[in-house]
């Protein structure tokens, strides 16, 4: 499969995913509580170092291993297996603890119910690296896409018989479920595999650097969700999730079906000694062209689109949000370094990087956390400034980039943002926006800013322009062919 169609199935795969999840966070904003979402995101915050431990790598030794046999499996599934089932007995016992540690019983039930993911995560763990390596994007997406679904449905269907904080977690459980399912029915050739252990040192002297690379970098968002649930409470985790909504959001549409694509081809140019570095700037300024408008956008627009999305209970997040949509501007420039060290087989250097970045992260929401939850989104910026310097210094040894070839490649960008910026600008300072005065400032901010972005990424013949044309060109051959079989 070539990566110009990779790309348009994991673009519908991503779309169709966020849309499923963009329906299903309104409806629940409005059917739980902020006390609520906080227990469920307390509890995920400690689940997320557990599976960078389940993981421990595997996928990510699976895409990038040059030889894989059918003994290397084996012994890939039974270290998940092993890992897995030994990630849901801490979990299990750890629940009445962490309910202590944040004095909430809840915790502990959510706990128990997300515990049994990991017994079941394991079974379908290979399929999607494999269809990853082998880039069967449609399968993947076809996964996805029930996952979605199932969780979506499942959760509003326990929050309106009123199972409350327990909504997520039987929803997530449902999801795994149907994950599993789909994975072994996408890769048949997995259902009975016999684990083995018998190439498990390999596979682990891979993935102690992934897995500590990925722990670490689950360290910062998972580190500053439970120091802010224990300083600050529950009530303001779920604020900060709902200020990193907008965030989320724009990584499900746009993040989530660029990254394994890149990942992929990242992967296969380095098994096969071809330039990485090359593609890789060319994905980046691809990235900045859609991303940095869309946070420019976010940041003008957060209370609107928070007032209409989730209602007026959820008002605080909103500076959040806006101080979230500067950080990931800056951090998406580094966003795909560690995903690319990692496919060019360099996971020490991906762990060095976070082991560097990440434990001063928690250490700055800490010291921040007692001015506030504003202060302590503030702390992102910080820490992606940080994160933008040293993961190019790892990843220019790995590719062979250097900073100036980075600020080459997404100098159009910079313009066309900041042409596009002017529609959100206006409409933020003279709008008028305040309750009851949301729909259509944000409608029109919308419209003027999507006509503006096309007409700046022509009059600056950005190097997407092409990949619109030819997306335009394939939309209306398609409507001819439409017309025509209608004739």
């Amino acid at each position: 499969m070539s990566v110009r169609r990779s790309l348009f199935i994991q673009f519908l795969n991503s779309y169709s995913a966020a849309g499923i999840s963009f329906v299903s966070i309104i409806i629940l904003a409005r059917l739980l509580t902020p006390q609520e979402i906080g227990i469920f995101s307390v509890c995920m915050a400690f689940v997320g170092f557990l599976h960078t431990l389940r993981d421990f790598g595997i996928g990510a030794y699976l895409l990038q291993e040059r030889n894989l046999d059918a003994e290397i499996l084996r012994s890939a599934y039974g270290l998940a297996l092993l890992f897995g089932w030994t990630a849901a007995a801490v979990l299990a016992l750890s629940s009445g603890l962490v309910a202590d540690f944040f004095n909430e019983p809840g915790v502990r039930s959510v706990t128990l119910v997300l515990a049994v993911n990991f017994l079941l995560i394991p079974l379908g763990s290979l399929a999607i690296p494999l269809l990853k390596r082998d880039m069967h994007f449609v399968s993947i997406m076809k996964i996805n896409v029930a996952v979605s679904f199932a969780y979506a449905v499942s959760t509003i269907l326990f929050a309106l018989l009123g199972a409350g904080y327990m909504s997520m977690a039987w929803g997530t459980l449902v999801s795994t479920v149907v994950n599993v399912a789909g994975s072994l029915a996408a890769r048949r050739d997995l259902i009975g595999i016999r684990p083995s252990l018998r190439h498990a040192r390999r596979i682990i002297s891979f993935g102690a650097y992934s897995v500590g690379s990925n722990f670490i970098v689950a360290f910062g968002p998972n580190g500053t969700e439970i120091v802010i649930g224990r300083m600050l409470g529950l009530s303001a985790v779920a604020l900060l999730g709902k200020g990193r909504s907008l965030i989320t959001l724009f990584q499900q549409a746009i993040m989530a079906f660029i990254m394994p694509v890149a990942g992929a081809m990242f992967a296969r140019q380095s098994r096969d000694g071809s330039d990485v570095g090359k593609s890789f700037l060319q994905v980046i300024g691809y990235l900045t062209a859609i991303g940095w408008p869309s946070y420019i956008f976010m940041g003008f627009m957060a209370f609107p689109i928070i007032d209409i999305l989730f209602g007026d209970q959820w008002y605080e997040a909103v500076p959040v949000a806006q101080i979230f949509c500067i950080a990931y501007s800056i951090a998406l420039l580094h966003s795909m370094n560690n995903m690319t060290m990692e496919a060019c087989g360099h996971a020490r250097a991906a762990f060095r990087y976070q082991i560097i970045l990440y434990p001063p992260t928690v250490l700055l929401v800490i010291a921040a956390a007692p001015f506030g939850l504003v202060a302590v989104a503030g702390t992102t910026i910080i820490s992606a400034t940080a994160g933008l310097i040293l993961s190019y210094m790892f990843l220019g040894k790995v590719i062979n980039i250097r900073a100036g070839q980075v600020a080459r490649a997404v100098r159009k960008s910079a313009l066309v943002a900041a042409i596009t910026s002017v529609p959100p600008a206006a409409v933020y300072f003279w709008g008028g926006i305040g309750p009851g005065n949301t729909v259509i400032p944000l409608l029109a901010a919308a419209v003027m800013t999507g006509l503006v972005w096309l007409a700046a990424v022509f009059a600056t013949d950005h190097e997407i322009k092409q990949e619109i044309l030819r997306l335009m060109r394939s939309v209306l051959e398609q409507m001819r062919r439409m017309v025509g079989s209608a004739a």
